[in-house]
């Protein structure tokens, strides 16, 4: 099998000015020159902050930190952070349903964990943080020992932690 991949970015800074950067593969060693030179040519300097917006893949965030004359933040699209909401909240709604007391701890579960999509897309991302610290609290305070419940627990904590990351 065969793949493509491209490397597109655009560049702007606060007074609306656009650049456009694309590379591909081949032009790796050449792309933090080239995308340092966009960056510069919009005004960027040492103490110019840097967003970089990315799927979450090491190469783009790595390419806007190497890149960036300043200090940079990562920032997550709204498209892959839901899908990551979306990830924990089918891991809830694969909680053990043994009893009826499981069945609605599950359910409540996946209710909070919309919550949390519903915080970040509100723009309310302290309000998420804090309901995943919640739930994790919940989930660590042992209720009962079953090892079924505490292997679910230890995954459903694991993709928690990844989404608070």
């Amino acid at each position: 099998m065969r793949s493509f991949e491209v490397m597109l970015a655009c560049v702007s800074n606060d007074q609306g000015e656009q650049q456009l950067f694309s590379s591909v593969p081949v032009e790796a060693d050449r792309q933090r020159q080239q995308l340092n030179a966009v960056l510069r040519d919009l005004g960027a300097t040492p103490i110019t902050p840097v967003t970089v917006l990315s799927d979450g893949a090491e190469g783009p965030r790595f390419l806007g930190e190497t890149a960036s004359p300043g200090p940079t933040r990562h920032v997550l699209d709204w498209f892959h952070r839901s899908m990551r909401v979306r990830h924990v909240t089918q891991t809830a709604r694969s909680w053990p349903r043994g009893t009826k007391e499981d069945l609605q701890h599950g359910d409540l579960l996946a209710k909070k964990i919309d919550r949390i999509r519903w915080r970040l897309w509100h723009g309310r991302p302290q309000g998420a943080l804090d309901l995943i610290d919640e739930i994790l609290e919940e989930l660590e305070t042992p209720k009962r020992q079953i090892q079924l419940t505490a292997v679910y627990i230890k995954k459903l904590t694991g993709v928690l932690r990844d989404l608070e990351t």
